[in-house]
């Protein structure tokens, strides 16, 4: 059965989409419940993909269930952007109650990858500028104007440049000793081409890096980039698409940085699963242009709503952003049984946002990457494909994985990394 399913999606899907690459008969999924998914083989495997770190809240959870159903049975399936529902309501209201005043408006999208266009538009429309700031090892989305801003741009999308708007890269500091000089840069590039107005409408980053390898900045890079923001007025646009609602022990990675920015970009774990985005800004960012410039059909569907609000409240009730941080200790004290091998140069994360990077002879080894992460799936274990070289295993767990179950992937993973 697995291999005529992947006999139908190998001849009928565009080569353009993200399918699987460790193999050409993955396995298909029927079912799944906390941290496990089931094949059509009845074979058992630890989740630590959670869909693109979008299933914080793993598989099935019940909650999220009676949310959907509950919405489901109201017969409203779709409105579009012209009229709401209940769950729209509730959503706004939670989000609310977990922002500081100062943020004063919402913008609901589809997916991460619009939210970040809307968040990007919203800072031109602002500032009357057209340029951006970013950062190499970016990722913010595959679509034009998320493109322009992402370093890495993935496959060929390199070639249909070049992208709108125009971005100017710099480096990212995720060592001590790049803190300093990396802030000069970005000061050198801002001052170059200063008008007293511009040109920058924004500096888009990710307070840490997910598909460029789980790369963690340094407290006082983020810091310093606040400041330079402030100074030039510059809005400072926070991409929290992985990191947000507790993956790393925090609720938003910017609480771990103590540095709060005037946009917040939002998907992944907001919808509990089912595809959404929400953009976040402060000081009446998102108030000035006029109705519908930017909208969209499916913007913050119903069921997404719905599920969202269950996902909020089960971050609170199950107590998970300390679950997220016990996760991380958990990996932090088996750092020298991952470490120990020769081809891994770390293991680094927070909370439930680990990575491990692969090398040999000092350079990054992607095939090697691939043969681990091939055969920690044939043990069991779903790992993500990260890494600006490709060398990065992902480990993102539900925030819902046992002890037992943590510990058993990590195990795999071990074994896995033996084995090569």
């Amino acid at each position: 059965m697995k291999s005529d399913i992947n006999k139908i999606f190998k001849n009928l899907e565009s080569t353009g989409t993200k399918t699987f690459s460790l193999s050409e008969d993955p396995p298909v999924f029927i079912k799944g419940y906390g941290s496990t998914l089931i094949d059509t083989n009845g074979k058992k495997y630890i989740d630590m993909a959670t869909g693109s770190a979008v299933s914080i809240l793993g598989h099935g959870h019940k909650k999220i269930s009676f949310a959907l159903q509950k919405q489901l049975d109201t017969g409203i399936s779709h409105l579009g952007p012209h009229f709401h529902t209940k769950p729209h309501i509730e959503i706004f209201k939670k989000l609310r109650k977990l922002f500081p005043k100062e943020f004063t408006h919402f913008h609901p999208a589809t997916n991460g990858t619009e939210a970040t266009e809307v968040a990007l538009k919203a800072a031109q429309y602002k500032t009357g500028c057209s340029q951006f700031l970013a950062f190499w090892g970016s990722y913010h989305g595959r679509t034009s104007g998320s493109l322009a801003v992402s370093s890495l741009k993935g496959g060929n999308n390199a070639k249909y440049g070049p992208y709108m708007p125009l971005t100017q890269f710099l480096p990212y500091a995720t060592r001590k000793s790049e803190v300093e000089p990396f802030l000069k840069i970005a000061r050198t590039t801002i001052n170059s081409s200063w008008t007293g107005s511009g040109p920058y409408a924004g500096i888009i980053l990710e307070p840490m890096q997910g598909s460029g390898g789980v790369r963690i900045p340094q407290k006082k890079f983020i810091k310093g980039l606040a400041k330079i923001a402030k100074e030039k007025n510059i809005p400072l646009i926070f991409d929290e698409v992985f990191t947000g609602f507790g993956r790393t022990g925090n609720l938003f990675a910017h609480h771990y940085f103590n540095v709060t920015p005037d946009v917040l970009i939002l998907s992944k774990a907001i919808g509990g699963g089912i595809p959404t985005g929400m953009v976040v800004a402060k000081n009446n960012f998102l108030n000035k242009w006029s109705s519908g410039t930017q909208s969209s059909t499916f913007q913050m569907h119903p069921f997404a709503a719905a599920s969202g609000c269950a996902l909020i409240e089960t971050l609170y009730e199950e107590n998970l952003l300390l679950k997220a941080k016990k996760i991380g200790k958990i990996f932090n004290k088996r750092k020298k049984e991952i470490s120990k091998f020769s081809c891994v140069k770390e293991l680094r994360g927070l909370g439930a946002m680990q990575g491990i990077e692969i090398q040999t002879k000092g350079k990054p080894n992607k095939k090697l990457t691939k043969k681990i992460r091939l055969e920690a799936l044939k043990k069991g274990l779903i790992t993500y494909e990260c890494g600006i070289n490709g060398n990065v295993i992902g480990l993102m767990p539900p925030l819902v994985i046992t002890d037992d179950e943590l510990n058993k992937g990590i195990e795999i993973i071990i074994n896995s990394i033996k084995k090569n």
